[in-house]
């Protein structure tokens, strides 16, 4: 999570680069998937749609734009559940940036 971003942060440019980096990891595309009961404790797979998109994001924090409604930006995100895809809840962690309007 970037708080505070620099004025020539570009968001597409970071999603570029962190698909690049998530494509040459394997590790990055994987997600945690609940087994039957009795039978183990969750195990990672390979996340067949995987898609950058899905944790990365910009966010405008609203006025007045101090540190108080970025924290609260930052809060809603840390809490918020995570996306789902394909019915299950992605434990991949979000990248995302609050910007002053």
């Amino acid at each position: 999570m970037l708080l505070e971003p620099r004025a020539r942060f570009e968001v597409a440019r970071a999603s570029r680069l962190l698909a690049a980096w998530a494509r040459s990891v394997p590790r990055l595309r994987r997600r945690l998937v609940r087994v039957p009961i009795g039978c183990g404790r969750p195990v990672w797979v390979d996340d067949p749609v995987f898609g950058i998109r899905l944790h990365v994001r910009e966010m405008t924090r609203p006025a007045p734009g101090d540190e108080r409604a970025l924290l609260d930006v930052a809060a809603a995100v840390l809490t918020a559940p995570r996306p789902r895809h394909s019915g299950r809840r992605s434990s991949s962690p979000d990248c995302s940036t609050a910007r002053s309007r």
